[in-house]
């Protein structure tokens, strides 16, 4: 059986939202439930390093050797937050505001190592995640009440 192979756009896509989503690989797993008291990620100088190295790869190395450009931006942002907010339940119209000048200028912050706007977006995430755990145990101490309407 024959595999085409991906496209380039595609696999760069790929490759460039496993950069974004790293953060997250690093993140405690039940942080965000100790009475909102998250630790905020940052990008470690090492880190900076490889994503310079890979946005290198693909740039000048890869058989195609397709730009990382303003178009790829965009479609690596909502790679990304697809990937951590698919149901879209936890960031806010406001959050998707301030992650809007990222859409243009991912590609210049992979060039220079700065893995800065992925870690402001995962801790926006971290956060809204926290609130919404909070929230959900706060309705939970609640006694139920079946003799009302709700609907």
């Amino acid at each position: 059986m024959h595999y085409p192979l991906p496209s380039l756009k595609l696999l760069t896509v790929l490759l460039l939202s496993l950069i974004l989503w790293a953060p997250g690989v690093f993140a405690k797993p039940g942080a965000a439930n100790a009475n909102l008291q998250i630790k905020m990620l940052a990008p470690t100088s090492r880190q900076d390093a490889l994503d310079r190295t890979i946005a290198n790869l693909l740039s000048q190395h890869h058989y195609r050797q397709s730009p990382l450009d303003d178009a790829l931006s965009s479609l690596v942002l909502n790679a990304y937050l697809d990937s951590l907010d698919f149901s879209r339940s936890y960031f806010l119209a406001s959050d998707i505001a301030r992650f809007e000048p990222y859409r243009t200028t991912l590609d210049d912050a992979v060039k220079e190592g700065d893995l800065q706007p992925a870690y402001a977006i995962f801790n926006t995430y971290l956060r809204r995640l926290a609130e919404r755990t909070a929230y959900v145990q706060s309705l939970l101490k609640q006694e139920f009440r079946f003799d009302i309407d709700e609907s």
